[in-house]
């Protein structure tokens, strides 16, 4: 059995998990075969396909709740205060928003503007730290407010200036994010902008996958 085959049979002992879950699961152990290149050695570390699954769905089962995926509940607030030692990996999936990335102690998010509801947060078992709209396309009510006073949405992230990362996950659509002033280093990274604009100083780390719509990706 290779990996291929291995991942298949995996995906299917782990379809009682939602979608979402699988698919962080899923995406953490094809990373793991990457980076280890030797197949045999793998399977042999991790067992069989139901064996690893009853591994993952019992990580999933014991999370603590409020690491769960959390919905903001405010249009003003902040959430998380998570450590290097934490979080392994940053998947980020946001459409019209301001978004600015800059160093901090933890990693932690301060938002402004944003309609309860319309981002969900939190941190996996995997260590991955989710921050998603939680509509598939971009409510366009984050882009109105009055005439008199000037709030746009906006998002602020911060990640410690040391941490190294297994996963960059970067997805923008019509809004925009910039992260001139800080390096990420990490081992894999999947970068994707629509119709919006992404600033990035460096990225430091392996395999990159970088996909631009009709918006703009700039390295300063």
């Amino acid at each position: 059995m290779d990996r291929i085959e291995y991942l298949q049979e995996l995906k299917y002992e782990l379809k009682n998990l939602p979608v979402e879950e699988q698919e962080e699961a899923l995406e953490y152990y094809r990373g793991y075969f990457e980076e280890a290149e030797n197949d045999e050695e793998v399977i042999k570390e991790f067992g069989t396909p139901a064996e690893l699954a009853k591994t993952i769905t019992e990580k999933f089962a014991s999370v603590p709740s409020v690491r769960k995926v959390e919905k903001n509940t405010s249009k003003d607030g902040s959430f998380g205060a998570f450590t290097n030692e934490e979080v392994r990996s940053l998947d980020i999936s946001l459409g019209a928003a301001e978004i600015v990335m800059a160093t901090g102690e933890t990693f932690s998010v301060d938002y402004r503007g944003i309609e309860p509801g319309n981002v969900q947060y939190g941190l996996s078992p995997f260590g991955t730290f989710y921050i998603k709209n939680t509509i598939s396309v971009p409510d366009i009510s984050l882009l109105r407010h009055k005439d008199t006073v000037d709030i746009r949405p906006r998002i602020l992230i911060k990640i410690p200036a040391d941490c190294e990362l297994d996963l960059f996950k970067l997805h923008i659509g019509a809004g925009s994010f910039s992260a001139k002033t800080i390096s990420i280093k990490t081992e894999r990274s999947y970068i994707d902008v629509g119709a919006g604009n992404i600033v990035l100083n460096h990225v430091d780390g392996g395999a990159a996958n970088i996909k631009c719509g009709m918006g703009n990706i700039t390295y300063t």
